[in-house]
């Protein structure tokens, strides 16, 4: 089975350092971590998923992260979370289940990551894996 392997970290915020909790983890690998139950379950369906696939499947985790980062962070009274949630009404009910069960294991598993997940990419590269790069941005 291919990997899909973490790499790079970037820090985009104000101070243009890290956030603390980030210190010793890649921001590609803890979101690796966080959307793992997902990739698994889809690199089991198709082994041979490209990166660009790989990279769209990835799109789900990072827009529940995020909602859940800006919906902790907000004081403009915008809720990213409900926004995301009325997005998927007509959606397949395991469309509805996939989100609320990444919602769960961020608030169990992740709360203590407060960035947010900006640009992410991932790459095939020579030896058959492919690698995600990513960044984090300040949620302030």
């Amino acid at each position: 089975m291919r990997a899909v392997v973490p790499v790079e970290i970037k820090a985009k915020s104000r101070s243009n350092t890290l956030p603390p909790e980030l210190m010793g983890r890649k921001v590609s690998e803890v979101f690796l971590e966080f959307a793992n139950p997902l990739l698994c379950q889809i690199m089991a369906e198709n082994p041979k998923l490209t990166a660009k696939e790989c990279e769209f499947q990835l799109r789900v985790p990072w827009m529940v992260w995020n909602a859940l980062v800006m919906k902790k962070k907000s004081e403009s009274g915008m809720d990213a979370l409900l926004m995301l949630r009325t997005s998927l009404k007509d959606a397949p009910k395991g469309s509805k289940e996939l989100v609320e069960i990444l919602i769960e294991r961020k608030k169990a598993h992740f709360s203590k990551y407060t960035y947010a997940i900006g640009n992410f990419e991932v790459r095939s590269i020579g030896d058959g894996d492919i690698r995600l790069y990513a960044e984090a941005r300040s949620s302030d």
